[in-house]
Formats: C-alpha cells, structure tokens, sequence
C-alpha cells in the first residue's frame, strides 16, 4: 500500500505489486479488500516478493555497484 507520490521511482504496478490510495477512504477500502480478500493478499505478496527479489535484493545493487565501478574504471 502507497500513495501515488510514495511509489515514485519503484518499479512496482498499481495492482500487481502494491495498491496505491490517494485519499483517507480509498486507503480504508483499500486495507479492507486486502483484510478480507486472502487470495488477493497471497497474490499481491508472492508478486511483491519477486519484485522486491529481482530489482532491489542486495546481490542486484552489488552487481550494479560492481559494473559501474568496472565501467568508471575501464574509462579511465
């Protein structure tokens, strides 16, 4: 759960990874489909994880600091 402005820069989707509300009562609606809904709250889980697992792990930033590194240093 985020707002619009809270999930800038991830690379999550509105519904898929995480449910976005802007308002108090979209929030509430929003907590309560996922309280009542357990597929929903599997499905947006299992989802988030493997977003979570494939784009910021710490073996991802590692490797990304790595090549970057590499890339300054070729360049010298």
């Amino acid at each position: 759960m985020s707002t619009t402005i809270g999930s800038e820069g991830l690379a999550a989707e509105q519904g898929v990874h995480l449910y976005l509300a802007d308002t108090p009562r979209d929030l509430a609606g929003k907590c309560h489909a996922l309280m009542t809904d357990a597929s929903m709250r599997k499905g947006l889980g299992m989802a988030g994880r493997e977003l979570l697992e494939s784009r910021y792990s710490r073996d991802v930033f590692q490797r990304t600091v790595s090549r970057c590194v590499s890339e300054v240093v070729i360049s010298l």
